[in-house]
């Protein structure tokens, strides 16, 4: 089970650095918390799935009645149906839709459009590219009976049973207390700061929070009708997520702001095989493109001597191509039925298919008799008109020398061309 990359970040104090840790999707921790730059964080993100979550001021969760539909039209009708529930103009927020209740209502995230792209862009600048982002408050999570206090420096995080939570300072923290509970009263119905008498009262704190506020704490026991702490040695994070498998909170990337697929962090792990994969292709498209151009000039060469031989057999000012036509059409003419698979051509395809085995013999001249073709050769020594001789045997040719001679500028020998059929023949 892939795990995941937990950042707590809070732009609104520093940008720079966050609290990140990895856990299972349940949220059970793999790594101990720690704090550390945006740069590091992203060092430990590999593999991982990354969910950033940002303070709860930063988002606000409202319900609406929206219509029975999906998709972007749904996402399309949310600002027109909030829009008497916020201040600010309807085009400069972003919202982002949570699943259908039972009775019909849904939950809606609303952040500014320019905090949570700034949010991304100071992510996206360290490396991060996160595939969730969650208000922390999502993450505080109700519990039947008790007001859930979550004590965070200047801020407290406050859930009344069935309710849902809020991010508020903590100075006077009896304040806060009584904000929370009368948002979470029924609509209509008349808040009375003694009505907390029956409730339970649930306290998470760092030791560094619990020592600060101790004495505040322990004003509101009278309050309640009861009262326990929960020191949280490694800070809230490890709290928080805890919660994560509890339900599913809303993903604010949603609409213009939901993850690419192709993400950079993804891709980095690909960019060894790729580079390989990139070097393999040059060094085989080099080879192929090497190869080529041996073969173009070994065409060439044969070409220049099919012509110089072709030259020889014919009239002063023919081209080649009308020499060639006409030998053919005389073998053809000579030989009756079946000289088109012994003429003249074939022949020299053969010629050219055996020089492989001496490139540097020259043909200098053709004779032409019935039923065989002699070739006129030049090579830098006998053994190369041998192994010409023995590449066309081995073809399946009636090769024979007829002997040779030394020069100052190689060996001259000639061999008598028959093809299989006319061997038969005779």
């Amino acid at each position: 089970m892939a795990e995941w990359l937990l950042i707590r970040f809070d732009p609104a104090r520093d940008t720079e650095t966050a609290v990140f840790m990895a856990c299972t999707p349940g949220g059970e921790p793999r790594t101990s918390p720690r704090s550390g730059t945006l740069a590091e964080a992203a060092a430990e993100a590999a593999g991982r799935r990354v969910v950033v979550l940002l303070p709860g001021a930063e988002v606000t969760t409202l319900d609406a009645e929206l219509p029975a539909r999906a998709g972007s039209k749904l996402l399309q009708a949310v600002p027109y149906a909030l829009e008497e529930q916020v201040a600010a103009d309807v085009d400069t927020l972003h919202f982002a839709l949570g699943a259908r209740a039972a009775d019909g209502r849904t939950a809606v995230c609303v952040i500014g459009k320019a905090t949570l792209q700034g949010v991304l862009d100071t992510l996206g600048a360290a490396g991060l590219a996160p595939q969730a982002v969650y208000p922390e408050t999502a993450l505080v999570r109700s519990q039947p009976g008790h007001l859930v206090m979550l004590v965070d420096g200047d801020t407290v995080h406050l859930c009344p049973p069935e309710g849902r939570a809020l991010s508020l300072p903590s100075h006077p923290l009896s304040a806060a207390v009584d904000l929370a509970l009368q948002a979470s009263a029924p609509p209509g119905a008349r808040f009375s700061a003694s009505g907390a008498g029956a409730l339970g009262l649930r306290v998470q704190a760092s030791p560094a929070d619990w020592e600060a506020r101790e004495g505040d704490i322990e004003a509101l026991r009278s309050r309640f009708a009861s009262l326990a702490i929960q020191q949280l040695p490694y800070g809230p994070l490890p709290w928080l997520a805890e919660h994560l498998a509890a339900g599913l909170p809303i993903n604010l990337l949603q609409g213009a702001f939901a993850p690419r697929a192709s993400a950079a962090p993804d891709w980095r792990r690909w960019r060894l095989a790729a580079g390989l994969a990139l070097l393999l292709l040059v060094l085989h498209g080099g080879s192929q493109f090497s190869e080529l151009r041996r073969l173009n000039v070994q065409e060439q060469q044969v070409d220049a001597s099919l012509e110089q031989a072709l030259q020889t057999v014919s009239e002063p000012g023919t081209s080649a191509r009308d020499a060639r036509r006409a030998i053919e059409a005389r073998l053809l003419a000579a030989r009756g039925p079946g000289a088109a698979r012994d003429g003249l051509l074939p022949a020299l395809a053969a010629f050219a298919e055996a020089r492989n085995a001496a490139p540097d013999a020259i043909l200098q001249g053709l004779l032409i008799e019935s039923g065989s073709v002699e070739l006129r050769l030049k090579a830098g020594d006998a053994a190369s008109i041998e192994r010409i001789g023995a590449s066309l045997r081995a073809a399946g040719w009636q090769a024979e020398l007829l002997g040779g001679s030394g020069t100052s500028a190689g060996y001259e020998g000639r061999i008598r061309l028959q093809s299989p059929n006319a061997a038969a023949a005779t």
